[in-house]
C-alpha cells in the first residue's frame, strides 16, 4: 500500500485521465505496461502476504480480498487527490492507510 502511494505521486501524469481522443489513441500501449507492472506488483505482494500468513500474523484469507483491503483504500484516495479534492501531499496519509490496512487483516 504504501508503495502504491509513493508510485502514484511520481507517476501522477501518467494517472490522470487524459482527454478523451489522446486516452483512446494511447490506450493499448499504456495498458499493456500497467497490466505488466500490475502483475508483476501483484505477484511481489501475495509473495511477502505468504510469510505473514505463514507466521501467524495475518489473516488467511482468498486472493481476491487482499487487494481490495491492502490498495482499496489507497486508490480512493490517489482518485480524489487525482481529482483535486485532496489538497496536501498524499504521501502523509500513506502511514495511517497502512496501519488501518494492517489491522483489517491482523489475525486476532
Amino acid at each position: 500500500m504504501l508503495h502504491h502511494i509513493e508510485w502514484s505521486v511520481e507517476h501522477r501524469t501518467e494517472r490522470a485521465l487524459p482527454p478523451r481522443d489522446a486516452r483512446e489513441r494511447g490506450v493499448r500501449q499504456t495498458e499493456t505496461v500497467s497490466r505488466a507492472s500490475t502483475r508483476a506488483f501483484l505477484e511481489e505482494m501475495f509473495a511477502r502476504l505468504k510469510g505473514y500468513v505463514e507466521a501467524g500474523e495475518i489473516l488467511e484469507l482468498p486472493h481476491v480480498l487482499y487487494t481490495p483491503l491492502i490498495i482499496g483504500p489507497a486508490q480512493d484516495v490517489v482518485r480524489h487527490w487525482l481529482r483535486g479534492r485532496i489538497d496536501r501531499d498524499i504521501r502523509t496519509l500513506a502511514r495511517p492507510l497502512a496501519d488501518a490496512a494492517w489491522r483489517a487483516l491482523r489475525a486476532e
